[in-house]
């Protein structure tokens, strides 16, 4: 993990870049406890355009290695069913709604999974929350399991992807029936 790898160079610096610096500063402190889960003690934050930086990037640019190992069928299949119901999702929201600005650029089956989708569909709804019918709230929280099954299909085991979608399914059931 990230942690292991820092902690191996507890004595000297990392250097690290981020595509979505932002994320650092949503929620309650975030970046602490980023500091403390790497062990780090300071936090020095430039952008790209800074001098320092542009001539660091010069002088050593940096090396991008991509890596990719196919899908199995079985994982492929469960992917497109994903996606299928994120789409699903995002019909049943468009027509339940008038509340959201759709873009089209932002309505790609991409976006709503590699992007916090779901948390902009949020804040677009959050100051009308309390007159949306449940249905349209209960698809919202939709969508954000099923970008958080998209995410973990590819990053957890079959086990650990199994034990997750049989805490969804028992969460689910005890909403229904509690």
């Amino acid at each position: 993990s990230e942690s292991a790898v820092v902690q191996s160079f507890r004595y000297g610096f990392v250097k690290a870049f981020s595509d979505a610096p932002d994320t650092l500063m949503s929620g309650f402190a975030k970046v602490d406890k980023v500091l403390k889960a790497l062990y780090v003690r300071r936090l020095y934050l430039y952008p790209r355009f800074h001098t320092s930086v542009v001539n660091e990037l010069e002088a050593n640019p940096p090396v991008v290695e991509e890596l990719r190992q196919t899908l199995a069928q079985k994982v492929k299949n469960m992917q497109s069913a994903i996606a299928a119901a994120v789409q699903s999702c995002i019909r049943e929201i468009k027509s339940s709604t008038s509340l959201i600005e759709w873009a089209d650029t932002d309505l790609t089956l991409e976006n709503c999974v590699t992007t916090n989708f779901d948390m902009a569909i949020s804040r677009q709804l959050q100051h009308d929350w309390h007159r949306l019918k449940p249905a349209t709230k209960q698809l919202v929280n939709d969508l954000r399991t099923l970008r958080t099954l998209f995410q973990c299909l590819i990053q957890y085991d079959c086990i650990s992807f199994w034990r997750l979608i049989n805490s969804i399914k028992s969460m689910s059931a005890s909403a229904r029936n509690p």
